[in-house]
Parts: structure tokens; sequence; C-alpha cells
């Protein structure tokens, strides 16, 4: 297997608290670190696999995003009362 380098730059802090995991579990810094980023990049790309997995979801998505439905009377109230909230006048 081919290797590669990464080189990172961090706060001094950040690096002792890597450090001190990287000891409490008896593994080196590098081990550590590459065993927390694998971990982390597998969850985050099985989470993009899931997401919209199936046709159906991505035709359902697909059709929200290009014909939203008209803002029910809830909606239109909510939005009434934060542009109220937010504009600090009672004429809204």
């Amino acid at each position: 297997m081919q290797k590669a380098r990464m080189n990172i730059r961090l706060p001094q802090d950040l690096k002792a608290l890597i450090e001190r995991g990287a000891s409490i579990t008896g593994m080196s810094v590098t081990d550590f670190l590459v065993l927390s980023a694998t971990e982390k990049a597998e969850q985050a790309v099985e989470k993009h696999k899931t997401f919209l997995a199936s046709r159906k979801d991505q035709e359902v998505f697909f059709e929200a995003l290009m014909n939203p439905g008209k803002p029910n009377d809830r909606l239109q109230a909510a939005a009434w009362r934060y542009k109220k909230m937010t504009s600090g006048s009672e004429d809204v």
C-alpha cells in the first residue's frame, strides 16, 4: 500500500488534548488520529449514501424543490409574527 502524508496545523491546546487521548488509549498519535478520522469519514460517507437513497426519495425531494407548495395559514401567521418581532414596529 502506498503511503501519503497529511500535514495539519492546530492550536497547542488541541494538540495536547489529542496527545493525551492517544496516550490514554495506548495508541500513537498517528494511529489515534488515523482511527478517529477514519471513523468520522466512514460515518459521513454512510450518511451521504443513505440520504435520498431511493429513486422515490430523489423524486419527492426534487419535486418539493421545483414546485414548493403555498404557505398555509399557520406558516403565514408565523412569518408575520417573526417580522413583527424583528422589525420592532407594530406596523408590519
